[in-house]
């Protein structure tokens, strides 16, 4: 559930086709697009490091659940701007921004925590591979679509999709997610028995 949840809120969307993005959706030229996929991958970065001091302060459960709760609403935001502002590039790059901010210290650091955490010791290698193959068939299926659906639909219909999917992880999460902050392995595996 982890490994689809992190990529199927189209974040790497955003990460692979950025550029491509903001040149035909904010009027940025070539040069300009590429400077703001810069700065996307900038703020991955650093926030991506903020979740990693974080992660054993606060616990896994609030970053996934701020991180997920706070995609959907910044793609929320992204496809208002893009109809209503199209072209205003400021106007598109701040919610982006703060989409993949909200990935970086909640769903890109959480995920691979809680995954080497959940699984009992007897399986967790075999688990992890398995977690770790159902991510990239997600992130492959996500790139693969992402441009027809771009083409298909438009750019605030395709990200609206992505903020209920978004929204849907956040539930799950909410539902189904222990918290493993401060818990030994063995811990861990007396809460699934």
């Amino acid at each position: 559930m982890l490994a689809v949840i992190q990529q199927v809120t189209g974040v790497n969307t955003v990460l692979f086709y950025g550029s491509i993005l903001f040149a035909e959706h904010t009027g940025a030229s070539a040069m300009q697009a590429i400077g703001m996929n810069a700065i996307v991958g900038l703020v991955n970065l650093v926030f991506t490091l903020l979740g990693l001091f974080l992660i054993d302060k606060l616990g896994r459960r609030p970053l996934l659940l701020a991180g997920a709760g706070g995609m959907g609403l910044c793609l929320v935001a992204f496809a208002a701007a893009a109809h209503k502002f199209p072209g205003r590039s400021e106007l598109l790059l701040l919610p982006l921004l703060g989409y993949v901010a909200c990935f970086a210290f909640g769903l890109g650091t959480a995920v691979w925590v809680c995954l080497s955490e959940l699984f009992p010791n007897r399986i967790r290698g075999r688990a992890m591979s398995i977690a770790t193959i159902i991510l990239w068939i997600t992130v492959s299926g996500v790139a693969a679509t992402f441009l027809t659906l771009l083409n298909t639909f438009s750019a605030s219909t395709v990200f609206l999709g992505y903020a209920v999917l978004c929204g849907a992880s956040f539930v799950c999460i909410y539902i189904l997610l222990p918290e493993t902050k401060n818990r030994t392995l063995e811990e861990i595996e007396r809460i699934w028995s």
